[in-house]
């Protein structure tokens, strides 16, 4: 009975150990599966976090990426610009170099051609054809017709510098200059007058003055009774038509548009 008992006992003893050590390792695997669990949370939340980085920086990617791409537009659009301020700025320096060049040949030609009552620089008239450096005179005619239909052929020459007509010349049968007319603006009198001066340019340079309208050669002139060159004006700047009173009818600068300019300057022989 005693064996009995110490043997219950021993046993009662060893099973109460391994439960109690069975209990432990369920409470220690717990703890593990917690902290797993803890860990996993972690690694879960990580992940969010992660995430939630990673489209906040795609979306600044793209952001980033819509910004090159606007730089880069703008820069195509700059050298654009630029390209365009380079053609105008080439431009603008072939307009100089032409009105560099126009200045001269004005210049040069107000040194050699001055209009005055009987001549325009070299070519006088009475006098045959000049031969001056730098000018060219080409033959025209074209015919002509007269009273009772009758035809003529009329000569002229038209006279021209640096590519640019500058006047006409006509020539009588004696082989000299009877008319002088001039059809460039780069080409005036002492005063300053000439084609494309208004009529109140050429009244404040020469006050003394007259203005007519000839039916026989339809020409509308302003002259100075100081001077024995015309000054020729456009019929159509005429504001009325006027009233045939003679050979030659007076007019009035009233007469005429505020616009009108003289068109050419003309010589002649008496």
């Amino acid at each position: 009975m005693k064996l009995k008992s110490l043997f219950l006992l021993c046993f009662f003893v060893s099973f109460s150990a391994f439960a109690q050590s069975k209990k432990q390792q369920i409470e220690d695997l717990n703890v593990q599966f917690d902290s797993i669990l803890s860990i996993n949370a972690k690694i879960i939340e990580n992940n969010r976090n992660l995430s939630k980085k990673n489209l906040i920086n795609q979306s600044e990617l793209i952001k980033m990426s819509q910004s090159i791409s606007e730089y880069e537009n703008s820069i195509k659009r700059l050298q654009i610009k630029v390209s365009l301020l380079i053609k105008q700025s080439d431009s603008l320096r072939n307009e100089n170099e032409h009105l560099r060049n126009d200045i001269d040949s004005i210049k040069l030609l107000n040194e050699k051609l001055v209009i005055t009552s009987d001549s325009v620089g070299g070519f006088v008239l009475g006098n045959g054809i000049p031969f001056i450096d730098g000018f060219e005179l080409i033959r025209m005619e074209e015919t002509r017709y007269g009273e009772e239909a009758s035809s003529y052929i009329f000569n002229w020459s038209d006279v021209f510098y640096a590519n640019e007509k500058l006047m006409e010349v006509e020539i009588n049968s004696s082989g000299t200059i009877a008319v002088i007319s001039v059809v460039s603006p780069k080409i005036v009198t002492s005063e300053g007058i000439g084609v494309g001066s208004t009529i109140n340019d050429f009244i404040e340079a020469y006050p003394n003055y007259q203005i007519w309208w000839s039916y026989i050669s339809d020409m509308c002139v302003i002259e100075s009774n100081d001077h024995d060159f015309q000054c020729i004006l456009n019929y159509g700047d005429l504001n009325l038509a006027p009233t045939i009173t003679g050979d030659r009818t007076l007019l009035n600068k009233g007469d005429f548009s505020t616009a009108a300019q003289i068109e050419r300057i003309r010589l002649f022989t008496h």
